[in-house]
């Protein structure tokens, strides 16, 4: 139950295996994607199911390659490594996401090309029971990764002094090579992104999750009425919005890339995504997650950018 909710929460559930498979020869090239549009730069989620309620926090800026301070990797003494490494433009993504459910949080950082989507590098801190860093560098071929984990000993130093190491390199699919890979914790960016705004619009997206890439297909349905409640925070301070309101009713198919001879049934199925059009603020996600039933994460809290406030289409 908790992994369902966790994986659910942490939008890993756009990009897990469905019932199929499929080979990639039709994969186009990444999205056209023009963040100018997004009308908020944090925003959190909140699921709740069994009286377990999970949160997240997802929080999207644009800064120049000279001033981030990514901190890369490299793969000096992996083996196995294969492809050149996707580098960045002139100006880099940096999407910091924040989960919890139950005790301490997990804490990531992705770092991706603005402009379609590509992951570049992602790091990920488990303060959980078992405490990791990891980061993973990607090249057009594949990922490497580098862990880190403490001994019983040295779980309050900082994690470049734990003493337990040790890498890989985890290959795409060949069918893939050289093409625009992101990470299915970006999910949120790109949707918010893209240029999904009315019925019958189509997205196509590649995600790297663990050791699989996936093709996620998310197609604009219809403008629904929903009920929403949230508090917008802007430079003119805080204002709740409560009550129903015209969104996107996007819906979200998920294959696996490669020919799987006993492809794995899927954990979440029946997926809805629901777009503010004004904000790009996805108020509310929806799945049927098996052993679960129906899980619904819902917007609580938004910081936009400007000074706009509820969506134009709320009743109060």
């Amino acid at each position: 139950m908790h992994t369902g909710i966790v994986r659910l929460i942490a939008f890993m559930f756009l990009l897990l295996p469905s019932e199929s498979a499929f080979s990639c020869e039709q994969c186009g090239r990444g999205p056209a994607l023009d963040s100018t549009g997004i009308g908020w730069q944090q925003v959190e989620l909140r699921a709740r199911k069994f009286l377990i309620t999970a949160k997240a926090v997802v929080e999207w800026s644009v800064l120049d390659v000279s001033n981030a301070n990514v901190g890369w990797i490299d793969a000096d003494g992996l083996d196995g490594v294969e492809g050149e490494l996707i580098e960045p433009g002139a100006q880099i993504l940096r999407l910091d996401y924040s989960s919890k459910l139950i005790g301490k949080p997990v804490d990531s950082v992705l770092w991706m090309d603005p402009d379609d989507g590509a992951i570049l590098q992602y790091v990920v801190d488990d303060h959980r029971r078992r405490p990791k860093h990891r980061t993973y560098r990607f090249t057009n071929r594949g990922a490497f990764q580098r862990t880190w984990r403490p001994e019983k000993n040295e779980k309050k130093l900082a994690w470049a002094e734990w003493s337990e190491q040790y890498g890989d390199f985890r290959p795409f699919p060949e069918e893939v090579y050289d093409r625009v890979i992101t990470d299915s914790l970006g999910i949120i960016y790109i949707i918010a992104a893209s240029e999904l705004g009315r019925g019958g619009d189509r997205l196509e997206v590649l995600a790297f999750g663990s050791r699989e890439v996936s093709r996620g297909i998310f197609t604009a349905e219809e403008m629904v009425d929903i009920d929403a409640d949230f508090v917008v925070e802007g430079p003119l301070g805080e204002r709740r919005c409560k009550g129903k309101t015209q969104v996107l009713r996007i819906g979200v198919e998920i294959e696996t890339v490669g020919d799987e001879d006993e492809p794995d049934s899927g954990i979440l199925s029946e997926i809805e995504i629901f777009l503010d059009l004004q904000s790009r603020l996805p108020l509310r996600i929806s799945a049927r997650a098996k052993y679960v039933g129906r899980v619904v994460i819902k917007t609580k809290r938004a910081r936009m950018i400007d000074d706009r406030g509820c969506p134009l289409s709320m009743q109060s």
